[in-house]
């Protein structure tokens, strides 16, 4: 008899710019076009490129008389011409949230066009080039961050990051002539398409830390990678071995820190490939993008020796504090789009570090931190468990809010039902694991208490799958798509974390069976393979390559 914990139960085409709303309807189209108009009257082209969350709209349209200009529709303002640089005609063709647009004008005498950005109280601004003639601006990220392409002194076309602090700067190639930059996110990776040394024109991301990377194609020699969101996903296209083309998006692939103890201290696996990272073996891993630039950090307590230390960018070491934390999470609690570190220090609170400045959040010590997006607004929020007062929620790097008087032995956060907020599971020694479902109500999940818990999405559908270690007695199982539970081994285990090692979507389950097994991967929710015979003391996992 198997054992199972017991259940309690376009290229455009049209002349009019076209803004779609969604509409509950019977027997109609959910989606309902509106003629966003132009400067030209009834018969004038125009055509909507960005939209931003606050719903205003960028784009061009022509005018009765002239040539065509860069506009913005607003819910409030209607169609507003947003000018040219001293030329005939411009274009807009990006917004950020803050309503910053970018684009491209002609100069006096309309020869030469210059890359823009627009804001309501300046105006047009010449972002210059990069030496040449021309330039142009496609995208915007909400940090003001301008990308694009420019002529270099030579003639080349060159892509291009551009900010208010250091200008325009030329992002290079993949080898070849030109390169061009179409997309950039918030933690400032840019993509675009790139010539290589050999005459191919390929997709990159690039990085601040790791520079222009060719993201390869679907086996033919073309691709163009034309967005990018802020989970590190691009989008574009790509030919196949037979030259087809194809619609394809890139993954970011995780890595795993691995701490094998004294004896090997902290290794790297990136793919297939162990690196050695450090000979100490810490007492705490956690991992986070510390300076919001794409790239996995890697935080480490050497404890009370050496204290805490951070790996930034796969090659700097940075010394954060000579104490020893008790508890350490990652997380952007300010919205800035750099993780944070809360640490709990004994006998001096609860601290936040950012950006290398320290921030006090809390006096008394708790004995349990977890880090997620609980609400609707920007940013995440910590959950504490404060001995003897029960579980709060720190909301928005504001408030603390009480959340229920008993004591959590696991805290979880994760995207269970798809919401788009995270849900918090809780472990309540006694009582069994809860769901804290969209910042609104308890659920109850099992009467059983499981020893660990990790989540992630293991079948790749966008949905949080839960991963608990139910002990000897039951093994380890994983609830699915919020609706069903799965045995998955009957071992029980020392560790667990999730991590999508091979970029295909699909969270690989890592888990230390203890010495006598090793380090095992669930691949791809599908089959089990062996990485180590080792049993670490401690895993971690990011974007670490």
């Amino acid at each position: 008899m198997s054992k199972r914990p017991p259940f309690s139960s376009v290229w455009r085409i049209a002349v009019a710019a076209v803004l779609c709303l969604p509409r509950a309807a019977f027997g109609q189209a959910a989606w309902v076009p509106t003629d966003l108009g132009t400067l030209g009257g009834d018969t004038g082209y125009g055509h909507a490129s960005d939209v931003n969350n606050r719903g205003q709209i960028v784009g061009s349209s022509a005018r009765a008389v002239g040539a065509v200009r860069a506009v913005l529709w607003a819910n409030a303002g209607g169609i507003v011409d947003l000018g040219t640089l001293g030329g005939s005609g411009s274009m807009a063709h990006g917004i950020n949230n803050a309503g910053q647009v970018v684009g491209e004008s002609d100069l006096a005498g309309d020869t030469i066009r210059h890359a823009f950005l627009w804001t309501a109280s300046g105006g047009l601004m010449d972002l210059g080039t990069l030496g040449g003639t021309t330039s142009y601006a496609y995208d915007i990220n909400d940090a003001g961050q301008v990308v694009g392409r420019s002529t270099t002194s030579d003639g080349a076309a060159h892509a291009f990051v551009w900010t208010a602090a250091g200008g325009m700067v030329d992002l290079g190639t993949l080898g070849g002539v030109s390169s061009y930059a179409h997309g950039v996110n918030n933690a400032g990776q840019v993509v675009g398409d790139s010539y290589t040394a050999t005459g191919q024109d390929h997709a990159f991301l690039w990085t601040t830390a790791g520079g222009m990377v060719d993201l390869g194609t679907l086996g033919g020699r073309f691709s163009y990678a034309s967005g990018i969101n802020d989970a590190g996903q691009v989008v574009g296209q790509s030919t196949t071995a037979a030259e087809a083309f194809r619609a394809v998006l890139w993954r970011p692939r995780e890595d795993l820190a691995i701490d094998f103890g004294a004896t090997y201290g902290v290794w790297i696996l990136a793919g297939t490939t162990w690196t050695h990272l450090h000979a100490l073996s810490p007492v705490a891993m956690v991992a986070g993008d510390l300076d919001g630039n794409g790239s996995g950090d890697l935080v480490l307590n050497f404890g009370p020796a050496h204290g805490v230390w951070a790996w930034m960018n796969r090659a700097t070491w940075t010394a954060l504090h000579h104490l020893s934390p008790s508890q350490m999470v990652t997380g952007d609690l300010n919205s800035n789009g750099h993780d944070d570190i809360v640490f709990v220090f004994p006998g001096h609170g609860t601290w936040r570090w950012s950006d290398g400045s320290w921030t006090f959040v809390h006096p008394i010590e708790p004995t349990r931190l977890a880090v997620g997006r609980l609400d609707t607004t920007p940013g995440h929020d910590l959950v504490a468990d404060f001995p003897g007062y029960g579980l709060f929620i720190l909301y928005n790097d504001v408030t603390w809010t009480p959340l229920h008087s008993l004591a959590a032995r696991t805290i979880v956060t994760a995207d269970v039902d798809g919401s788009g907020q995270d849900d918090l599971v809780i472990d309540f020694p006694g009582y069994g694991l809860y769901i804290y479902r969209n910042n609104t109500n308890w659920v109850g999940l099992h009467p059983i208490s499981p020893a660990r818990i990790a989540a992630g999405d293991i079948d790749g559908n966008g949905r949080a799958d839960l991963v608990l270690d139910f002990g000897t007695q039951y093994g380890v199982w994983t609830w699915r798509n919020n609706a069903s539970w799965v045995s998955l081994h009957a071992f029980p285990t020392d560790a667990m974390v999730l991590a999508d090692r091979d970029g295909t979507g699909k969270a690989e389950v890592v888990i230390d069976f203890g010495p006598t097994w090793g380090l095992w991967q669930y691949d791809n929710d599908s089959a089990w393979s062996q990485l180590h015979p080792f049993s670490p003391e401690g895993m971690a996992a990011a974007r670490f390559h």
